[in-house]
């Protein structure tokens, strides 16, 4: 960690990669449930109105939620060193990019 970081409040639990991931599975796990609901429901009653409003959150209201968590966990997790050299193609620009013999612009700046 950064000694010049400030310190996190008192009572702070996790970082924004961690609500954002958490959120995510959340939406997603209550998107299956809200759709097993509604599925139970479906067989057993057809599609009357009540059905039609359970199933507005699932398929119209959590997937946008379910992608913005997604995407944005993905982005931050992808901004890291290890993220990029973690793909077995990129291994030979990473270990260029570490050597402090190569006079590459990345190395360079690195």
């Amino acid at each position: 960690m950064n000694d010049l970081a400030l310190p996190r409040p008192h009572g702070w639990i996790g970082t924004t990669e961690d609500w954002a991931r958490g959120l995510g599975i959340l939406f997603v796990v209550l998107a299956v449930a809200l759709l097993v609901v509604a599925w139970r429901r479906l067989k057993g009653s057809g599609l009357t109105p009540p059905v039609r409003q359970l199933l507005v959150i699932p398929l119209l209201v959590l997937p946008p939620a379910i992608v913005f968590f997604g995407y944005s966990y993905g982005i931050e997790s992808s901004k890291s060193i290890g993220s990029c050299g973690s793909c077995h193609v990129m291994k030979p620009y990473l270990a260029d990019l570490q050597s402090p013999d190569s006079s590459t612009l990345a190395a360079t700046h690195y």
